[in-house]
């Protein structure tokens, strides 16, 4: 059986498994239509084409980026694809990419052939055979390449890695998925490939590119050590699918507005409105989406007309609430079982006319939501419960 390439698997949209509708009418026409549309997001995101990795030209790509490019020449080898998306295609990717003509290359047949060819090589005198042309300048290098080394006094660190590790143990510290990289502070604990890495020094602080960069001493449990670069760091904790931070035990409650050191975001709660104009939509009293982002909730409200989880229709912002040290998904979680029983049990069509059934509206006053979320602050919401009554929040 002949092996497979990825590019080969990642063509075959055979093996791409479709999302299961719930209304069961959903045409070929309607997938190619999604399907083209993801190719848009990302040069919306990105601001150009997705791309196949090609060493010879220093071109790197995503599994994901890759998928796009090869599903985007496919679509342009079809007239009958790209007449259908035509009046689709807002940014043009379907134009097929312009070719410069390949003159076709003789292999000379003789040394003298190759001597007597009119090639005007060397025709001057000013022409010079050590003067590099048409050569692509040289990639930036790196400024420091950190390798890892025995640490000398690791004997000095055993001790806090161990007290870490108790900490993680007994629930005094936790562990959730790295952000914000601009936060990396000396005494900060982080997991890294499965080991646990203490930032013990940041030296040299400085501004490359325009963000935050020092050099830090970087200590790890296994008794090694290295210099890496803060954003180095970072990257490497983004790119390990488990790369964890483990917050600090003195940390902060969910939610402060005083914020101290040591505290790190790790997302947001918000609350908004619908501006629909939907008369259905207009009459419900109270209706309020409550939402957690591990970005920012303007940005999420920006594009709340194209977004179903907005119920397709501009919404306003009414308030948000930054979470420190805690897990954003476990807070949402939270904060929706809480309020199930009010949730609104709506169907919205997407663009493309697929339902979506969003899961974050409920019926509930404003001042049942801070209360709810006071309560989250302070650790005792599982004795509370929400009476649809009564519309407040009160003892189970």
């Amino acid at each position: 059986m002949t092996k497979r390439s990825l590019d080969d698997i990642l063509a075959d949209d055979d093996l791409i498994p479709l999302r299961e509708e719930t209304n069961g009418s959903v045409t070929s026409d309607m997938r190619v239509r999604q399907d083209f549309e993801e190719i848009l997001r990302f040069v919306d995101d990105e601001g150009r084409l997705p791309q196949s990795p090609d060493a010879t030209r220093g071109i790197s790509s995503s599994t994901s980026e890759r998928r796009l490019a090869i599903r985007l020449a496919k679509y342009r080898s079809k007239p009958g694809i790209v007449a259908s998306l035509a009046q689709h295609d807002r940014h043009g990717v379907l134009q097929p990419p312009a070719e410069a003509a390949k003159e076709k290359l003789v292999s000379p047949a003789s040394l003298d052939e190759i001597l007597s060819g009119d090639d005007d090589i060397l025709a001057t005198e000013h022409d010079d055979i050590f003067e590099l042309k048409f050569v692509g300048a040289k990639k930036a290098e790196p400024d420091w390449i950190a390798n890892r080394v025995v640490c000398e006094n690791f004997a000095a660190f055993k001790p806090l890695f161990d007290a870490c590790a108790a900490d993680l143990s007994s629930g005094i510290r936790k562990s959730y998925r790295f952000v914000n990289e601009q936060d990396i502070n000396a005494g900060d604990f982080f997991i890294l490939n499965g080991v646990i890495v203490y930032v013990a020094e940041v030296n040299d602080p400085h501004v490359r590119y325009g963000r935050k960069d020092a050099r830090l001493r970087c200590i790890y449990d296994n008794g090694t050590e290295s210099e890496l670069l803060l954003r180095s760091l970072a990257r490497h904790l983004y790119k390990d699918d488990n790369g964890r931070r483990i917050s600090n035990p003195e940390a902060g409650p969910l939610f402060n507005s005083e914020v101290k050191e040591g505290d790190v975001r790790s997302g947001c709660v918000y609350i908004a409105v619908s501006l629909s104009t939907d008369p259905a939509i207009r009459s419900m009293k109270n209706l309020h989406k409550l939402g957690v982002t591990t970005g920012k909730p303007e940005r999420r409200v920006a594009r709340a007309n194209l977004d179903p989880t907005f119920l397709m229709a501009p919404a306003r912002l009414v308030k948000s609430y930054t979470i420190y040290n805690a897990d954003p998904a476990k807070i949402e979680r939270i904060l929706h079982s809480f309020f199930a029983p009010v949730s609104l049990a709506i169907d919205v069509r997407d663009r493309f006319g697929t339902p979506i059934k969003p899961r974050e509206w409920f019926l509930v006053p404003l001042e049942a939501l801070d209360e709810a979320i006071k309560r989250l602050m302070e650790g005792s919401i599982a004795a509370y419960r929400y009476d649809e009554i009564q519309q407040t929040v009160v003892l189970a």
